[in-house]
């Protein structure tokens, strides 16, 4: 059974918190209930080692019926993210909030030059352009509808069991 994620974001923080399953979902309680989160579950592996001082929290609008081919894009985009400088804390498929379908990515960085050094990089690849306009092209529309990003400067990590 896949782990449940709540990830939600305060002022300067993005928080994260996992239970093994549903059943220990319904049981125990976010000690956060009184920020707005979104609940996922995970895509690939989540590290919670990441130790960083600047974080991002992207959020990814799929239009329906493209998750499928969303997650692709995600798989080949986490990579480049990796080759300018980002760690990735992890991806995850929204499964109850708002504007579904969506992904969320939490990635680190070694701080805000870096991100936005990165984010350049990032928009100018021509290989991850050509990728998403060869998607867009094949697909007759676009897998992502559009995209947003948050920076904070701390993770938290809470574990439920």
């Amino acid at each position: 059974m896949n782990r449940v994620y709540r990830i939600s974001v305060s002022k300067r923080a993005i928080h994260l918190e996992s239970w093994a399953d549903w059943s220990c979902f319904d049981v125990q309680p976010s000690t956060r209930l009184t920020a707005p989160a979104n609940i996922a579950t995970a895509v690939g592996s989540v590290d919670q080692q990441v130790d960083c001082t600047v974080y991002e929290l992207q959020r990814w609008r799929v239009n329906n019926g493209r998750s499928l081919r969303a997650r692709e894009l995600l798989h080949e985009d986490l990579l480049l993210w990796q080759r300018l400088g980002a760690q990735t804390v992890g991806a995850f498929e929204i499964i109850h909030g708002d504007d579904l379908p969506g992904i969320l990515v939490i990635l680190g960085w070694a701080d805000l030059s870096a991100s936005a050094m990165a984010r350049t990089g990032f928009d100018s690849d021509r290989e991850h352009i050509a990728r998403h306009r060869a998607q867009r092209e094949e697909d007759g529309q676009a897998a992502i509808r559009g995209s947003n990003r948050i920076l904070g400067y701390a993770l938290t990590y809470e574990d439920y069991r």
